[in-house]
C-alpha cells in the first residue's frame, strides 16, 4: 500500500471510531461503541446500529446545601465516632512515630 492509501484507511478508521462513540452514547452503550468500531471498524458500526437502545435512568433531583447539611449539636460534637461492631483502641501517639530509614535519610 502506498502512504496515501494508508492515510485514507486511517482516516476512515478514525471517523468510524468517532461515529461509534457518538452512536454508542446515543444508544446508552458508549464503551461498546468505541470498542466495536475500534476493533471491527465499519462492520462494528453496523453491529452497533443493530443493538437495541438502553432505557435512560431517571435522574435524581439535586438537593440544595440546606437539605444535605447536618446540624451539629453539642452532644453530637462530643460523641466518639466508631464503626459499627468494631473494636477501636485508644489512640497511642507513639504508634504515629516511625523509625523508618526514609525519615532518617532526610534528616
Amino acid at each position: 500500500m502506498t502512504p496515501g492509501q494508508v492515510l485514507i484507511v486511517l482516516v476512515v478508521w478514525g471517523v468510524s471510531v468517532v461515529a461509534g462513540y457518538f452512536m454508542g452514547r446515543w444508544k446508552g452503550r458508549t464503551a461498546a461503541g468505541v470498542w466495536l468500531t475500534a476493533v471491527l471498524s465499519l462492520p462494528g458500526l453496523v453491529i452497533l446500529a443493530l443493538c437495541p437502545r438502553r432505557p435512560r435512568r431517571p435522574r435524581r433531583p439535586r438537593r440544595g446545601p440546606a437539605e444535605t447539611a447536618v446540624t451539629l449539636t453539642p452532644d453530637l460534637l462530643e460523641r466518639r465516632l466508631a464503626a459499627i461492631n468494631s473494636i477501636q483502641h485508644d489512640w497511642d501517639e507513639t504508634a504515629a512515630r516511625t523509625e523508618s530509614w526514609i525519615w532518617r535519610l532526610a534528616g
